[in-house]
């Protein structure tokens, strides 16, 4: 986390105050600073690439068939609905559908 990361750095800083030194890069907190940097850009890097997949997500047009099944769903017969469901069921298991579900 930022909080660990911005724990670390100072902690290295207060070691090379106290040391009158700058650390090396094989000093345990110096290490212990940059794995923590380098987690909070990767953890930063990873949440730019989820904000972008959504937004591409829920940008996608709905299908024409989902729109049947869940206009069938709605207001079908009984037997429509049934089968309706069943489609729809099977097609969540895909993550760009179940989007389309959703939306519709």
């Amino acid at each position: 986390s930022e909080a660990a990361a911005k724990r670390a750095e100072e902690e290295l800083s207060a070691w090379e105050a106290e040391n009158d030194a700058k650390a090396g890069e094989g000093n345990r907190f110096k290490k212990a600073a940059r794995q923590a940097a380098s987690a909070v850009a990767a953890a930063q890097v990873a949440k730019e690439e989820h904000a972008r997949a959504i937004a591409v997500e829920t940008d996608a047009p709905i299908s024409a068939d989902v729109l049947n099944l869940v206009k069938n769903l709605r207001s079908g017969t009984d037997e429509n609905k049934q089968k309706s469901a069943a489609a729809l069921a099977y097609l969540a298991c895909n993550a760009n559908k179940q989007v389309e579900i959703a939306k519709a």
